[in-house]
């Protein structure tokens, strides 16, 4: 599967470059998805120096309300040498082992980016803070507020340089947390408990 990544993804990509993911949720019930307010002022602070994979969620892609505006920036951004919209990629975790940084949002992808404790972003659209139970996995990361996203990058490279261990930490006790390991006696157990309910 790793190859596979690298022959879909990665080979289009300048090898000397950090490769950050963009994972947004798709626009729900609650609105979660950062993506149309944050895609164009991400893009257009991106620098020379890094790629950018943006993951997009199927959702986006087929919503008939937004699916013409997915696809206009797509179109204005897909010749860029180091941007890449993935549509539809199902080797999530192989291509999150070949990420250096996750920016997403309130997507899942997050809670799979955990098993590699990388730096990880949270673009916050709603003024959400980790206690809030939606913004659970913020606490894993470093949140950017709508007012400072065309300072993603900046903050990256800083990050990138020296993050603070503390929140490596909290990365690892949240994986440990969320993906328990649990003997499969147990679990079916836990099952079999919940369906007498």
């Amino acid at each position: 599967f790793d190859a596979h990544v690298q022959e879909d993804v990665l080979q289009h990509f300048d090898a000397g470059k950090p490769v950050i993911i963009y994972a947004p949720t798709w626009r729900d019930s609650e609105s979660s998805t950062s993506f149309f307010s944050a895609v164009e002022t991400i893009l257009g602070a991106l620098p020379d120096d890094y790629n950018l994979l943006i993951k997009l969620h199927p959702n986006l892609e087929h919503d008939d309300e937004n699916m013409l505006e997915v696809m206009r920036i797509v179109a204005e951004h897909e010749q860029r040498p180091n941007v890449q919209f993935l549509s539809e990629y199902p080797l999530i975790y192989p291509l999150l082992s070949a990420c250096d940084v996750y920016v997403g949002d309130h997507s899942a992808v997050g809670y799979d980016y955990l098993a590699f404790d990388r730096p990880m972003f949270f673009l916050n659209e709603s003024g959400r803070t980790h206690e809030d139970r939606s913004a659970y996995l913020y606490r894993c990361g470093h949140v950017i507020d709508s007012q400072d996203y065309s300072k993603l990058f900046e903050r990256i490279s800083v990050v990138l340089d020296d993050e603070n261990p503390k929140i490596s930490e909290q990365r690892r006790k949240v994986y440990a947390y969320t993906f328990a390991d649990t003997n499969t006696s147990q679990l079916v157990a836990k099952i079999t408990d919940a369906l007498r309910i």
